[in-house]
């Protein structure tokens, strides 16, 4: 049931609903405005339409890398302690048979290559992702070394790794007396036809830093079972 309310002043004129079935609820609706021009109700409608429009959702960090061709740079993120000396660290991951023992999606390491001092370095890593199989080219493109030994040394190893994921990892070892802080700096590229969608990405970088997390665990193990053993 509708009736009208005119306000005597003719100021304000009200339309209510009486909504029958809701124990005499009474709901108060906009306030009624005669007919404007089609201009002006355009206008409205604009402004009302820019007012109420959703707020922005902060995009997730790959969605706002998306590039040319429909490549989504990614970087990954990861730290560790290990109690162990920072020299044991870095012979451990010199060895790419490492990645093996350590990364839950490697599944075998071949084709490894030895220049003689580190730089150079290369192997062919399998693995897997989301189920999907890949197998990428990583190789040692830059070592440096502290400049003395001190307490407070520190290690820096750059990869480069090539495939259907493409991208670099920047290994950093931090002596902090017979303990190493460990930091693990990927940022790769994944091809719009690898996965189609940039939802896929967001799962697929999700999926990767679980597995470094897990591998930089697994590393502190196994260097602490050498370590007590060799003790």
């Amino acid at each position: 049931m509708q009736r009208r309310v005119h306000d005597p002043g003719g100021s304000v004129e009200l339309e209510r609903r009486q909504l029958e079935g809701f124990a005499g609820v009474t709901c108060l609706l906009q306030p009624y405005e005669p007919p404007r021009a089609p201009e002006r109700q355009a206008a409205r409608l604009a402004a009302d339409a820019w007012r109420l429009r959703p707020a922005p959702a902060s995009a997730p960090h790959f969605l706002r890398q998306i590039g040319l061709g429909g490549a989504v740079t990614s970087q990954i993120h990861a730290t560790v302690t290990i109690e162990t000396p920072v020299e044991k660290v870095l012979e451990f991951i010199d060895d790419p048979e490492n990645l093996a023992k350590c990364a839950p999606m490697v599944e075998r390491v071949v084709e490894v290559g030895r220049s003689g001092q580190r730089v150079g370095n290369s192997c062919r890593v399998i693995y897997r992702v989301l189920g999907m199989p890949f197998n990428a080219e990583f190789r040692v493109i830059r070592f440096e070394p502290p400049p003395r030994h001190t307490p407070h040394r520190r290690f820096q190893i750059w990869q480069s790794f090539h495939g259907r994921v493409s991208g670099t990892v920047t290994w950093t070892l931090e002596a902090e007396g017979n303990q190493t802080y460990a930091s693990l700096d990927a940022a790769y590229q994944l091809m719009g036809g690898v996965f189609g969608r940039a939802l896929d990405a967001l799962l697929v970088e999700r999926a990767l830093k679980k597995d470094v997390d897990h591998m930089l665990e697994n590393i502190k193990r196994q260097l602490a079972r050498q370590t007590m053993f060799m003790g």
